[in-house]
């Protein structure tokens, strides 16, 4: 059975630890408190020197970094649209330049055909034009003017000698005075033939006037 000394002496104790502990400082087992040291900052340890030694330094504030501002939406362009821009760009493109193309060589193929028809279609000749071009080949009855036909077919002048060698153009000069008759030919500027009228050089159905 416990006395009331014991217990009495149980409290002390217990009221000398609590207090120890809120000292810091462990009771020794001899009843005696030695004083503890205090402890000191790690950073205090680390220093070699306390805390409150120091000054405390003013720390620059950095400005607010102003939010990134969303471009506009008009002002971007989806990639498909910028793909489909730059496509339909090409096509247009190209099809102008086939079109310049085509419309070159139209051009070219036009004047090639004019400048081809304009050598290939027969002079026509005035009658007094083909009478002055014959006079400077060959010496004309004077003072006489022929008449001039132009061959037409060959068929109805195939039995006359005069005209064995005529071709479709050529131009027939008739001196019905003079009794002469010639075969001139515009395309080359040459006389073809010469013969007396009543030699076989009769105008015919072949013969346009």
């Amino acid at each position: 059975m416990i006395s009331l000394n014991h217990m009495n002496e149980y409290e002390k104790r217990l009221e000398d630890a609590r207090r120890a502990r809120m000292q810091d400082v462990r009771p020794r087992t001899d009843g005696a408190v030695p004083p503890r040291a205090p402890q000191k900052n790690r950073i205090e340890e680390a220093l070699g020197k306390p805390l409150a030694s120091f000054t405390a330094e003013a720390v620059p504030v950095m400005p607010p970094i102003a939010p990134k501002t969303a471009a506009p939406v008009s002002a971007v362009q989806p990639l498909a649209v910028q793909k489909e821009g730059n496509a339909y760009g090409r096509f247009l493109k190209k099809f102008f330049l086939a079109l310049l193309a085509l419309a070159l060589i139209a051009a070219v193929g036009l004047g090639g055909y004019v400048v081809f028809k304009m050598h290939a279609a027969p002079k026509t000749q005035t009658p007094q034009a083909t009478i002055d071009a014959v006079g400077k080949l060959i010496s004309l009855p004077a003072g006489e003017t022929p008449t001039v036909a132009t061959v037409s077919d060959l068929a109805p002048l195939k039995d006359q000698p005069f005209f064995k060698d005529a071709q479709i153009g050529d131009k027939v000069l008739v001196f019905k005075e003079s009794e002469k008759a010639i075969l001139y030919r515009p395309s080359t500027n040459k006389i073809v033939t010469v013969a007396p009228l009543t030699g076989g050089a009769e105008v015919s159905s072949g013969v346009a006037k």
